[in-house]
């Protein structure tokens, strides 16, 4: 029985690969036909998504300690705000006449959605070893 603890960068890089994953998986459906109906290219996505993180994984044992999770809930708290700004911004934007005329549809909603998710991830990432290199905790 193995004990894996995963530490505060594995997580975070393992849910930028995530999102990624899922940005390259709604792109692939909106702008190559017929990449749908079979789910090899999901499968490619996930297991090298899967192997990257295991890799990383492996060779940068992270460890878990008070300084990281005070970095972790100051980035947390960047990132709340950035995710409430990004949504109302979006959600003037589709609500204002100006735009009442544009058809869009569910999959372009989607994908404005995941990318908001990955830029949170990669704020998030990039925030938290920032913090952590410059050594600010409060």
């Amino acid at each position: 029985m193995s004990n894996s603890v995963y530490g505060v960068k594995s997580k975070l890089i393992f849910e930028f690969l995530l999102f990624t994953s899922f940005f390259i998986a709604v792109l692939s459906n909106k702008f190559v036909p017929g990449i749908n109906s079979s789910g090899m290219p999901g499968l490619v996505v996930w297991s090298i998504v899967l192997i990257g993180f295991s890799i990383y994984n492996k060779k940068f044992n992270d460890i878990i300690d008070e300084s990281s999770k005070t970095i972790l809930s100051k980035v947390n708290s960047i990132g709340i705000k950035f995710v409430l700004y990004s949504f109302g911004l979006v959600g003037v934007c589709f609500a204002t006449p100006f735009t009442q005329h544009i058809d869009i549809s569910n999959l372009d909603v989607g994908i404005v959605i995941i990318t908001i998710l990955l830029l949170l991830a990669i704020l998030r990432l990039i925030l938290f070893i920032y913090f952590d290199r410059k050594g600010i905790y409060e």
